[in-house]
């Protein structure tokens, strides 16, 4: 297998009030653990809120593209088969939606030949419709082991880069983060 044929994909996200530094301590009276620091913390919710994420995709030193998520409106447009309601959280479906834009992107930059996607194991990618849709697409798909984020470029190197731009500029709102990000 050409490793420069490989595309590394992987989300990041941020909250909109804290940029990227996003954990706290939990108060006493909060319905998660105290003392415990949780990223990106609703309190009066008691539930995670993702702000802003992306997915960041690069093939062996060559950006293929990064794509804003809006999970929310597609999960809203969305109906869950089974119950019949919208879809909550990030789905893998809508994740596939992106990633065969992301192949999409890779044919272009790369040029002909085969294409694989390296993965890892967030709990959207572990659905049998998003792996049939991206078995699909992808000559094929390549899920990296469980807590080995060295091994992913993303979270070793441009992932890094965009927490320090968000950083740099104290970016604390949508706008300011995207423009810090996207720069």
């Amino acid at each position: 297998m050409d490793l420069s044929r490989v595309v590394v994909i992987d989300e990041k996200w941020f909250s909109e009030e804290k940029g990227f530094k996003l954990e706290y301590e939990a108060s006493k009276n909060s319905p998660v653990k105290p003392n415990v620091k949780y990223k990106c913390f609703a309190a009066e919710t008691g539930t995670q809120e993702i702000k802003l994420m992306y997915l960041a995709a690069v093939a062996e030193g060559n950006p293929i593209g990064l794509y804003e998520l809006n999970f929310k409106a597609w999960n809203a447009e969305n109906v869950n088969p089974r119950t019949g309601r919208a879809a909550k959280g990030i789905c893998g479906a809508y994740i596939a939606e992106v990633c065969e834009g992301v192949f999409r992107d890779a044919q272009r930059i790369l040029g002909p030949g085969p294409i694989y996607l390296w993965m890892d194991k967030a709990s959207c990618h572990k659905s049998k419709v998003f792996l049939d849709r991206l078995e699909a697409v992808f000559d094929g798909v390549i899920v990296q082991p469980g807590k080995s984020p060295d091994f992913n470029l993303l979270d070793a190197h441009v992932f890094p880069m965009m927490e320090q731009r968000v950083e740099d500029r104290a970016a604390k709102t949508k706008t300011e983060i995207r423009a810090a990000v996207e720069q």
